[in-house]
């Protein structure tokens, strides 16, 4: 084999060809390409969060709660006199523990 030198001078400098080089075909199929695979772990900690959340608000305790509660809101009862005078009781108490910070 010969190479020109650049812009096509006619250097032509011999390099050796290896013995065997010449490519032929043995007849065997390629191997296949093996496509990667995706997948996902998903750890126990997280696994235990995922079943917390399923089960938040599903338990037939916390949907009677919240039925009565609803009820109560469209009867005018949930808001009474003591509940109220609870809530303003907390918020004056938080109130005053954040102006003496």
């Amino acid at each position: 084999m010969s190479i020109s030198g650049v812009g096509g001078t006619s250097n032509n400098w011999s390099v050796p060809q290896q013995a065997g080089s010449t490519r032929q075909s043995t007849g065997s199929q390629p191997s296949r390409l093996q496509i990667p695979q995706d997948s996902l772990e998903i750890s126990e900690a997280a696994q235990m969060m995922s079943d917390l959340q399923a089960l938040d608000g599903s338990s037939p305790e916390r949907a009677e709660l919240i039925a009565r509660i609803q009820t109560e809101i469209a009867n005018g009862t949930y808001d009474t006199e003591e509940k109220m005078e609870m809530a303003f009781m907390k918020f004056l108490q938080q109130t005053s523990h954040d102006d003496s910070i």
